[in-house]
């Protein structure tokens, strides 16, 4: 087969002529590659981090909440292990494929399920790290990795890892400026959400326990609230409450779209993308279990963190039924249902469901009765209510608006990797 000028074929494609295929063992790549502790080390309070697979996300090492280790255990490791500033962290065992670049000067060792790669001079750590989430090299780690219960990697297949090597350490570095300028768009916009969230967070608390130019207050079992307002049980203001069949799915768009847990993020808001589908043959009866525009949806089955998510469903009628982890609330036409989705999103809530939750298999979950039981606080008036859903409201557009540009980055930084790192794209070096 032959190539475009200026391009060679290798079993991974094509990739330019100044640039080398190599496995990661090869010490033109890495001059090591080892792991960490392989027994249990002794824990001491106050000695030397000790990095696991969980302390490794977001392309970083997070030192908060890590395990210590003693002086004496770390330095007798040293000979086998001794993590120092730009090698690159993999995770191997477990969770596959999670990197970071080590960006310290301080003494920390790291666990078995963690692989350390130690870049040869030619090879720049960031560019290093950018490669180890190529989806080809991804896909050669899952068909190197152990065929056991528990997904692994050991060093050996590591090192047969071949990743795309351009000879200039010059193009490597230009590479790694393009997608760190996008890596730092991204984390931009994420600590733009992660602000509004806060913001949200503390608005909800105000507007829905004090009001809006309240001055007079009175004492509930669920706490203070203006003394004009309402506490009820939920059910005194649900016409309809429903809860989905219990039927095997499939994922490929065959029948009807089934609204299952995992369809409400972690922003409260319905995920499509998440959508299962269920054979419409199965349904007894798919009237009583048809979405309605401005329903509530509400997690009732799920582990124990994540019980109690809550969303709006804001598309066609009957259109989509409910799932059977989830209930579908139908809110009185007098009461404003995105207010009443806010208030469910309260702590006090939530604090409320966790007393009433019972054991399922390797989950918990709570009933229809337990959740219409419920006590909620409830402005008095249409007119409030409507006014601090345009409060509430008009901060999540601005988290709504800043994922949709997030999405737009991670998309466009996949695209660019792909070409990028594999040569297609190519940069200009003096």
């Amino acid at each position: 087969m032959s190539s475009k000028p200026g391009y060679k074929q290798t079993e991974i494609g094509e990739i330019p002529e100044d640039w080398d295929l190599l496995e990661l063992g090869n010490g033109h790549v890495c001059i090591d590659i080892t792991d960490g502790f392989h027994n249990t080390p002794k824990k001491a309070p106050n000695g030397i981090a000790l990095i696991k697979v969980e302390n490794i996300y977001d392309d970083k090492i997070h030192f908060d909440n890590v395990d210590k280790i003693s002086i004496e255990e770390h330095r007798k490791e040293m000979k086998r292990c001794h993590p120092q500033d730009k090698d690159v962290l993999l995770t191997c065992v477990g969770t596959l494929g999670r990197t970071a670049v080590v960006e310290t000067q301080e003494e920390f060792n790291i666990v078995r399920s963690v692989a350390l790669l130690r870049p040869a001079t030619r090879i720049n750590s960031y560019f290093l790290a950018y490669l180890l989430h190529l989806s080809m090299t991804k896909y050669q780690m899952e068909a190197l990795q152990t065929s056991t219960t528990r997904k692994g990697l050991y060093l050996e297949s590591i090192r047969k890892i071949k990743i795309p090597v351009p000879r200039k350490i010059e193009e490597q570095q230009k590479i790694v400026a393009i997608l760190w300028s996008v890596d730092q768009q991204i984390k931009i916009t994420q600590m733009r959400i992660h602000g509004n969230q806060k913001i949200k967070k503390a608005l909800m608390q105000k507007l829905l326990t004090k009001g809006i130019r309240h001055t007079r207050f009175k004492q509930t079992e669920i706490g203070e609230i203006p003394e004009q307002w309402n506490i009820d049980e939920l059910g005194k203001i649900v016409d309809v409450i429903k809860r989905g069949p219990s039927q095997a799915t499939n994922n490929e768009k065959k029948g009807i779209g089934y609204i299952t847990s995992d369809c409400i993020d972690d922003n409260n808001i319905l995920n499509f993308n998440s959508i299962k589908y269920l054979d419409e043959l199965l349904i007894d009866d798919k009237n009583k279990y048809y979405i309605k525009s401005n329903d509530i949806i509400i997690n009732c089955v799920n582990s124990p963190e994540k019980i109690g998510k809550v969303a709006m469903y804001e598309g066609n009628d009957d259109k989509y039924i409910i799932g059977f982890n989830n209930f579908a609330l139908t809110i009185n036409h007098n009461i404003n249902p995105h207010c009443v989705k806010y208030i469910l999103m309260l702590s006090e809530i939530s604090q409320q469901i966790k007393k009433k939750l019972k054991p399922a298999v390797f989950q918990v979950s709570f009933s229809s009765s337990d959740l219409l039981s419920i006590i909620i606080p409830l402005p008095n008036t249409r007119f409030e209510q409507d006014y601090i859903v345009s409060i509430l409201s008009n901060v999540d557009a601005k988290i709504e608006n800043d994922l949709h540009i997030i999405q737009e980055l991670d998309s466009l930084k996949k695209g660019l990797m792909s070409d990028l790192l594999t040569g297609r794209l190519r940069v200009k070096v003096n």
